[in-house]
């Protein structure tokens, strides 16, 4: 915890938004934060301004402590996405531990290094797994595609939709 809040009082950002940028960056891959940064999308959508009211909020803040957690004593509530929370419980499931747990490993080996904490969750499956064993040990041989000519593009006469490039 003390790694976190150090982390984030030196690059001065919230620990909700860093948090939410690193499951980003953790799900989904550092472009894709940069891609929903430059399209003001995700993380970075800005609604459309609300009417003023009138009516103010004021909160106090508050520190909680969770007896009996060991280190983890202070819990932190991080509103997510449907999506994104549905992404990182089906990783939980596959690593075989619960979700604040999962959490809480990727966040230790993030702050503090793999050599400190080595992340041992497994997110591949058994047959993945043997795959990449596979191609390792030279018994599985790569796979190489390469992109169409606009010869050939031309000549399906657009019967083939390109589905990313």
């Amino acid at each position: 915890m003390t790694a976190m809040e150090e982390s984030m009082a030196e690059m001065g950002i919230t620990a909700a938004k860093y948090l939410r940028e690193f499951l980003v960056v953790y799900l989904y891959g550092g472009h894709e934060l940069l891609r929903m940064k430059a399209e003001k999308t995700g993380l970075y959508y800005v609604p459309p301004p609300v009417p003023d009211n009138g009516i103010r909020f004021s909160r106090s803040s508050s520190d909680e402590c969770v007896p009996g957690m060991g280190k983890n004593i202070v819990p932190i509530k991080l509103h997510l996405n449907e999506k994104m929370k549905a992404d990182i419980e089906a990783l939980a499931k596959n690593a075989g531990i619960p979700l604040g747990q999962f959490v809480r490993e990727i966040l230790i080996s993030h702050f503090l290094g793999h050599t400190v904490w080595p992340e041992r969750t497994q997110t591949w499956t058994t047959e993945q797994q043997e795959i990449a064993d596979g191609w390792e040990g030279g018994r599985v041989e790569a796979e190489y595609f390469r992109w169409s000519t606009l010869e050939e593009r031309d000549a399906t006469e657009g019967r083939v939709d390109e589905i990313w490039r």
